[in-house]
């Protein structure tokens, strides 16, 4: 099933406008539209506030843009404080509706990755891993975006390893592992090293976490892959093993991985 982050017609016939904050439209031949305000028709077609004149709307025909983006919707906020507050029902309930008003409108890779969270928060871990299997083969028309998607692809690895299918999980790693975002990439080349340690393969799996301290030196997740790298190749009674630790000694001396070195 494939996605196009482009707006496309809604169900039940409603408009939905958006305004308090600067939406977006890109058209079909690259043009960047910057308003207030856009409707989505039920056939499709787009009507937005003209920039040069507030009292003027103007419509683009389904099929003339690429995407669009919006603000974040006050109903999205609403299922993020659910979520903060723990409760996952109303927040997993939120998040759908949320989808099916703004799919295609820049948050529904959002809406659903969230939802899949709490899903898995409610022991639904296998409904949860359908809901993003959806998207596996989403096609990002939005750059901006491509994050979110990432995100989405790193939570279903991690719920695939919930349910023993850690070949599907590495497959999904190595992607994510490209990501421009350094810390989910870092977390994805520590993810997948600890996918090799758990097969006892401690020597690809020291590669892997050396690559992540060479890589992503200002990372959150340095100190741990100094840690692992360090814990693979002790393993292995491998000499290099100490010049990790002292590494971690000298350049994190109070961080948690630090006090777990033996």
């Amino acid at each position: 099933m494939k996605f196009l982050l482009t707006l496309c017609f809604l169900t039940a016939f409603s408009l939905l406008s958006f305004g308090a904050g600067e939406c977006l439209i890109v058209t079909s031949d690259g043009k960047r539209i910057t308003t207030s305000s856009v409707t989505a028709k039920p056939n499709g077609d787009l009507e937005y506030v003209s920039p040069e004149n507030s009292a003027l709307r103007v419509r683009i025909p389904k099929g003339r843009y690429r995407y669009a983006w919006i603000p974040k919707p006050a109903d999205v906020t609403e299922a993020d404080a659910k979520y903060r507050e723990g409760d996952y029902k109303s927040a997993a309930e939120l998040y759908l509706k949320a989808y099916l008003n703004y799919r295609n409108l820049g948050w529904d890779i959002y809406c659903m990755r969230m939802e899949a969270d709490t899903l898995d928060k409610l022991g639904m871990t296998r409904d949860a891993i359908s809901k993003l299997e959806g998207i596996k083969t989403a096609r990002i028309l939005n750059p901006d975006l491509e994050n979110d998607y990432q995100r989405a692809m790193f939570l279903l690895a991690k719920l695939y390893l919930k349910t023993d299918n850690s070949d599907g999980a590495e497959q999904l790693l190595g992607k994510v592992s490209q990501s421009r975002d350094e810390e989910l990439a870092a977390a994805a080349f520590l993810k997948r090293a600890e996918i090799l340690a758990e097969r006892g393969n401690r020597k690809d799996a020291a590669n892997l976490y050396f690559q992540a301290v060479l890589l992503f030196p200002k990372s959150k997740k340095h100190p741990e892959a100094l840690y692992r790298t360090w814990e693979n190749l002790k393993a292995q009674n491998d000499s290099r093993a100490g010049k990790f630790a002292e590494r971690l000694r000298t350049e994190y001396p109070d961080d948690p991985f630090t006090k777990r070195l033996k």
